[in-house]
């Protein structure tokens, strides 16, 4: 029985689960509202989504949280002077990387690595781990 009620479960978050963009979407709307407590439920979304923006590394998205967030927070007489900051150092980093990107010629050079050490077995002996390697390593302190 409990089985069949944590498989029930399971199934209607995942139906439900809504994806970052349609939260994104939803919060905007919010965003809009006279109403209070849509204004900050739109708040709580876009932090929401900065945080997962942040764990995954989308840039993207942690913006338009970022917007989000300090536009529902002025709304909301909330201190967002931390996420503006933020905000304004993304902005003026990804204008700077852009402008670099374009200055940038490609050098037709070819790279080679040397390969110093190869490691040709690895075995136990004696209860220790001993690698063999092509040369023998030479020990600096």
């Amino acid at each position: 029985m409990i089985r069949i009620f944590l498989f029930i479960c399971l199934h209607v978050s995942i139906i439900y689960a809504s994806s970052n963009s349609d939260i994104l979407k939803r919060a905007d709307i919010l965003t809009k509202s006279p109403s209070k407590s849509e204004v900050f439920r739109a708040y709580n979304d876009y932090k929401n989504i900065y945080l997962r923006a942040m764990m995954h590394s989308n840039l993207d998205e942690r913006k338009h949280a970022l917007k989000g967030i300090v536009i529902s927070g002025q709304k909301l007489h909330i201190d967002v002077s931390k996420y503006q900051k933020e905000l304004n150092t993304l902005q003026k980093s990804s204008y700077k990387t852009a402008l670099k990107h374009k200055k940038v010629k490609k050098s037709k050079k070819k790279i080679t690595v040397i390969k110093y050490n190869i490691l040709k077995k690895a075995k136990w002996k004696n209860d220790t781990l001993e690698f063999i390697f092509n040369k023998r390593l030479l020990k600096t302190a």
